[in-house]
């Protein structure tokens, strides 16, 4: 007996003075942070802790082991003459644990750390990979408004920037470039980006008079975004410009009906005026006008005021549970704005691993006793099979490599009770400082929306301002209309009056059942109204 306990220290000696003199690597990870992670890594010398990762990504050995495993190898390397390796991939390891625990925001610590401070490439460019997909669960912290910094949407990017300068003719290339281009993976196959693609593209092509390649992209926004009110505006524009009325109009009135009469949208009433006042609908025209002041008269007042106090936060949330007084349309278009949204995200993300956290601890214990319970049979088998094995003059070699293993197994169930400890050391420190993270996210909502308030206001005054020209383009063609009509019916008898027989039996719709007026789909998914234009 206690010569099998001689030889298995006698091992562990050894491979432990082999690994003190470090070793050449030769690493290649694909896919990093994906269920598919993938590492290839070869070292001159045996290095027992790469097979315990691999069984670690295949999901074959819980969370909580691995992270005593990833510890384990930062001491093993504090020992080793050259264990650089040894010891980035072990930050490196623990931060895909924590990714794995859905405790984003400590892998996110772990995988910057390793990006930054790593000398080895590979695990600079799998920590960059994870920080991507972190970027994906909390996108608030990557600074290119919420897109994940990657490869493959590297023309999403760049497309941005264009745009921002206004070089459209470039941002099309490369917003065309990212859409077209065929990926497996990668967050061109996301419909949240390749909504914002679409969106910006529709924009440039619009903005280079290319109005119907425009209404195309605004049209393959996916109409659970909330990109779709922003797109359905500038799909009416388009429409308006170019002279397909029917279909403008159609849009104009759907964004004034059902659940979106509750959005900010202004502009549609303007263009729905418009369309009519180029089809010389001029009574629908005139009560369209009037239909602006009734829908976004409440608004503006609310706007004008003073709400330097207000906390807009807590108005969406009294507004969920119909307690707010700030209006609807100002509510919505908080609600659907990036900065709610992505904000909103990370809160959440905060209050579940504050839960999580909570649980801890109870799975920690239950898995100890669990990973102790599968010890003591082991133990239990073992000696009952050393009681017989003393009768023998010999020790079988597969009796020692048992005892070798169980040695193993108890060490590595010694090293997770010291690791839980560490760990929950890091968990409690992080949980501690999710209150004041969550104090920190809403004050940036609240800055962020009370500017909005600022850019609401000032498009309703803009668009107060075009109503008013288009109001007095109304009038003068309603006169030149009246004029026609008066010239056509002067032999007889009695001409009718404006108000009673000619004027508000102009338009396609009777009196104010334009709301109600017919709208459909085409085959192209076009949204039209039916409409008639009384130019001829």
């Amino acid at each position: 007996m206690q010569k099998v306990l001689w030889m298995m220290i006698t091992i562990v000696q050894i491979a432990l003075a082999a690994s003190a003199h470090g070793a050449e690597v030769d690493a290649k990870a694909t896919h990093a942070c994906e269920s598919s992670e993938q590492w290839k890594i070869n070292l001159t010398q045996k290095a027992n802790w790469v097979k315990r990762f691999d069984t670690f990504l295949t999901k074959q050995e819980s969370p909580w082991l691995a992270f005593s495993e990833a510890i384990q190898l930062k001491k093993i390397s504090n020992l080793m003459k050259n264990g650089e390796f040894e010891a980035d991939f072990s930050e490196y390891w623990v931060g895909r644990v924590f990714y794995e625990l859905e405790l984003y925001p400590l892998a996110y610590t772990f995988f910057s750390s390793s990006q930054e401070n790593s000398k080895f490439p590979e695990i600079k460019k799998a920590s960059t990979d994870c920080l991507a997909e972190v970027y994906k669960k909390i996108p608030d912290w990557n600074a290119s408004m919420g897109l994940s910094l990657s490869v493959d949407n590297a023309d999403l990017q760049a497309g941005l920037l264009e745009v921002q300068k206004r070089n459209y003719s470039t941002a099309i290339n490369l917003l065309k470039h990212f859409l077209d281009t065929p990926v497996v993976v990668g967050i061109a196959t996301q419909t949240e980006y390749r909504d914002i693609a679409n969106l910006l593209l529709g924009r440039s092509l619009y903005s280079v008079g290319r109005f119907t390649e425009a209404t195309d992209a605004f049209q393959k926004i996916d109409k659970r975004s909330n990109l779709q009110i922003d797109a359905m505006n500038d799909l009416a524009w388009s429409y308006l410009l170019s002279e397909r009325y029917a279909e403008a109009l159609g849009i104009a009135l759907q964004l004034r009906s059902g659940s979106l009469k509750n959005t900010f949208a202004p502009e549609s009433v303007m263009i729905a005026a418009m369309v009519l006042n180029e089809t010389c609908s001029y009574p629908d025209a005139v009560r369209m006008i009037q239909s602006f002041v009734h829908d976004y008269e409440h608004t503006f007042e609310w706007l004008i005021a003073d709400h330097s106090k207000l906390n807009p936060y807590q108005e969406i949330i009294a507004g969920l549970a119909n307690q707010s007084s700030t209006p609807i349309k100002i509510r919505t278009e908080w609600m659907k704005g990036a900065s709610f949204m992505v904000r909103q995200t990370e809160i959440n993300l905060l209050i579940q691993n504050s839960r999580k956290i909570s649980l801890m601890p109870a799975k920690i214990k239950s898995f100890q006793q669990d990973l102790a319970l599968k010890n003591a049979g082991i133990l239990k088998t073992l000696i009952r099979d050393l009681k017989i094995a003393n009768l023998k003059t010999t020790i079988e070699p597969e009796m020692a490599q048992r005892l070798l293993s169980a040695k193993k197994e108890i060490r590595r169930m010694i090293r997770f009770n010291q690791a839980s400890k560490i760990m929950m050391v890091v968990v409690k420190k992080y949980d501690q400082s999710i209150p004041r993270e969550k104090t920190k996210l809403v004050a940036k909502i609240n800055h962020d929306l009370m500017q909005k308030n600022k850019e609401m206001l000032t498009l309703l005054k803009a668009v107060r301002e075009n109503v008013d020209l288009v109001e007095v383009e109304v009038y003068n063609g309603a006169s030149r209309e009246m004029v026609r009509i008066e010239s056509n019916q002067k032999k007889a008898a009695a001409a009718p009056s404006f108000e009673t027989k000619l004027a508000w039996n102009w338009g396609r719709f009777p009196a104010s059942d334009i709301d109600r007026a017919e709208i459909w789909e085409d085959e192209m998914g076009a949204m039209k109204a039916n409409i008639v234009n009384h130019c001829q």
